[in-house]
């Protein structure tokens, strides 16, 4: 056969084999899609009849169970969108708009939302894990109710009024976030950061766990477990304003609260063992009955507090504290160091 057969074969046969990696890609993308260099998805794609690109107006869309994910969505508006079961994971949706959007379920893991206005969304056990909401705005926001915040970057983020219930941010980057009047009963914030945030005024919807017709008694106090208190245990709220916080039964210990303020807090029956409040303000603090062992209290502000039966046992340090006008009735104290030097045993 003649060469000029041999090379219409094979322009054939790379014919087909193109058609085939065509076709393949296109299998895996919505109508419209196009590849990133990287084999992420471009803009330009139509879902469900909306043309997905950055800046579109899909006030009300429904995109619910939608695969958006790995697109450029920046400045999309979704407001009151259905975006129940949708994947945004790896999505860009800096300075979106989802206010009020619901997102129950939906899978936003590692997306970029910086700056993105959130204010009343819904979202339900919705995936945000290592998700960037830094400068985002989450005012009054229910975040509770089983989402997955753990390892996100809040920093600088408005989370004020925010409902926190339940919410899952160990190790969250919160660092410079509002979180004023926030609720975080039951929030998991072990090893977050918090450093510098301002958490004035948060509160838990806490309760001691007592049998019919039982009180809670001091006696009782060492073996009673409360159901509803945040769990800040190895989280840095170093330079935090914790300003009338309200932090019963809090489990904070091995907390770094070095600087913080915690002016008129109430850490009522607090966990605080191990902690480090070196140069932290807490005048005015309601520390009765709170488990302050092995704390570090070196030049702090304790003038005005009431440590009224309050635990400072096993090594606690009150190196150069201010205890002036302090309520020390009935505190223990086991080898603590007193503001003086001295070493204390009662």
């Amino acid at each position: 056969m003649s060469n000029g057969y041999f090379g219409r074969l094979a322009l054939k046969w790379w014919m087909m084999l193109s058609l085939g990696i065509v076709l393949g890609l296109a299998a895996g993308l919505p109508a419209g899609g196009k590849l990133m260099p990287g084999g992420g998805r471009l803009f330009g794609l139509t879902v469900k009849g909306y043309e997905i690109r950055p800046g579109a107006n899909l006030n009300g869309a429904d995109l619910s169970g939608a695969n958006l994910s790995g697109l450029d969505l920046q400045n999309i508006i979704l407001y009151k969108a259905n975006l129940s079961s949708a994947n945004l994971s790896k999505s860009d949706l800096r300075v979106a708009i989802l206010a009020l959007a619901n997102m129950t379920n939906a899978d936003l893991s590692e997306a970029n939302l910086s700056g993105t206005p959130l204010m009343e969304a819904i979202p339900k056990n919705t995936n945000l894990h290592k998700t960037n909401l830094s400068r985002a705005n989450l005012t009054s926001v229910k975040l509770g109710g089983g989402n997955d915040l753990s390892e996100a970057n809040l920093s600088e983020a408005n989370l004020s009024e925010a409902n926190l219930t339940q919410a899952e941010l160990e190790f969250a980057n919160l660092s410079g976030a509002n979180l004023s009047r926030a609720n975080l009963t039951y929030t998991k914030l072990s090893g977050a950061n918090l450093s510098g945030a301002d958490l004035t005024w948060v509160r838990h919807d806490g309760y001691p766990n007592l049998r019919a017709g039982d009180t809670l008694t001091r006696d009782k106090l060492p073996y009673t477990n409360w159901s509803g208190p945040p769990d800040l245990e190895n989280a840095n709220l170093s330079r935090a304003n914790l300003t009338s916080a309200y932090l019963i039964a809090a489990s904070m210990t091995r907390t770094n609260l070095t600087g913080a303020n915690l002016t008129n807090a109430d850490l009522k029956y607090a966990r605080l063992s191990g902690s480090n409040l070196t140069n932290a303000t807490l005048t005015g603090a309601i520390l009765t009955d709170a488990y302050l062992n092995r704390v570090n209290l070196t030049n702090a502000n304790l003038a005005n507090a009431d440590l009224t039966y309050a635990s400072l046992m096993e090594g606690a340090n009150l190196t150069n504290a201010n205890l002036t006008n302090a309520n020390l009735t009935g505190a223990i104290f086991k080898n603590t160091t007193m503001p003086d030097g001295s070493i204390r045993n009662q």
